[in-house]
């Protein structure tokens, strides 16, 4: 004879226990085993060897992945701890380089610069007080329209000392008159090949320095960002080096 157990009025039927999820799986170390760009004289090329040397490392730290012990946010968790890699701190390298490019371009047209300023000789600087007093006359004698043209005449006409006051002293004079002033150095270097030609090199650096942010901006935010290996977006580098002052 079969007995029925049944749960009376007053009665709550019995609970049973959630099942516990399975612990999530923790991060598993980042293998970096693989050897870094091979070292190149020129900053801007290093640099930019060194982010697609990262990206290439962050693409097989994916391809080494197994999604199956993850949740999504487990996963996510073990993509993202690329970012403590040694390999990722590549990223940081290069933006280090790029920097400090710009910085030893911006040193070498100050330094020439500098160059072209009396050296504390008295009577040099005598001349070169008397050469500012006349281009002052000048610059003050004619309406404030006409001052930007009537200073590109004189460092046309200036010698050596002439050019070095005019350099150091008409930026302040122009920004009295309300008139730019970020023209004086190019024509100036249109006089001085030596200043032309770092100018140039600035321009370059700064302008790889730039790329270099922007890559390495959109690395990291992959690196980050990436919720699954199936969902990454290789980047494409922009061409750093058409911008390389050293080539």
């Amino acid at each position: 004879m079969t007995t029925h157990i049944g749960i009376g009025p007053n009665q709550l039927p019995p609970t049973v226990d959630p099942v516990a999820p399975p612990p999530e799986a923790p991060p598993t170390p980042v293998a970096n085993t693989q050897a870094r760009p091979a070292p190149d004289a020129r900053p801007i090329a290093a640099a930019a060897a060194l982010l697609k040397d990262a990206a290439k490392k962050f693409e097989n730290h994916l391809a080494n992945i197994d999604p199956a012990p993850y949740t999504p946010s487990g996963l996510h968790g073990q993509i993202s701890a690329f970012a403590e890699s040694p390999a990722m701190r590549q990223v940081d390298e290069a933006v280090e380089i790029a920097t400090q490019r710009e910085a030893d371009a911006e040193k070498a047209v100050a330094d020439i610069v500098a160059g072209l300023s009396p050296k504390g000789d008295v009577a040099e600087e005598l001349r070169a007080n008397r050469a500012w007093d006349r281009a002052a006359r000048q610059l003050d004698a004619v309406p404030d329209n006409r001052v930007a043209d009537t200073a590109r005449k004189l460092i046309d006409a200036a010698d050596p000392t002439e050019l070095a006051v005019l350099l150091q002293e008409l930026p302040a004079l122009l920004a009295s008159k309300n008139q730019a002033s970020d023209w004086i150095e190019q024509v100036v270097g249109e006089k001085v090949p030596a200043l032309a030609d770092a100018q140039r090199k600035l321009k370059l650096a700064r302008q790889a320095k730039q790329l270099v942010d922007f890559d390495s901006k959109r690395l990291r935010e992959r690196v980050t960002n990436t919720p699954a290996p199936r969902a990454y977006s290789p980047v494409a580098f922009l061409d750093v080096t058409k911008y390389d002052p050293d080539k």
